[in-house]
């Protein structure tokens, strides 16, 4: 008994890191301006900039108006003010995952835990 019990404790461990690593990455890629821009657009997906000073601003709409780049930041979502973003002031910009990518990302962990767990339930009924 004491065996189906550490097979146990294993597979429920295994299942609590692969959880918590599906879980951490909700901004994806390494975006251009215009790329961001477009996905912004077409998608409704969220911005994350880096700068150059490792700050990270979220925005929730971005724009070029006037041949200047500007964005919404998420905290102000509720007001019309756009701020403007300096290009040269960007070391990273990355796009909010999109649902579709989040749910092949759920299948395929969902598929890797039945081998998991599947795996060790055979053995310990072979045993």
């Amino acid at each position: 008994m004491t065996s189906s019990k550490s097979y146990f404790r294993i597979i429920i461990k295994t299942l609590l890191v692969v959880f918590f690593l599906g879980g951490c990455a909700t901004y994806q890629g390494s975006y251009t301006l215009p790329e961001a821009l477009q996905a912004n657009r077409d998608k409704n997906r969220k911005v994350m900039i880096t700068t150059v000073d490792n700050d990270k601003i979220e925005y929730q709409k971005i724009d070029m108006r006037d041949g200047e780049w500007v964005g919404q930041k998420v905290q102000n979502a509720g007001r019309s003010g756009f701020e403007p973003i300096s290009p040269e002031a960007i070391s990273k910009i990355e796009v909010e995952r999109s649902t579709q990518t989040a749910a092949n990302e759920g299948g395929s962990v969902l598929a890797i835990l039945g081998v998991i767990v599947l795996i060790p339930l055979l053995i310990a009924a072979a045993i």
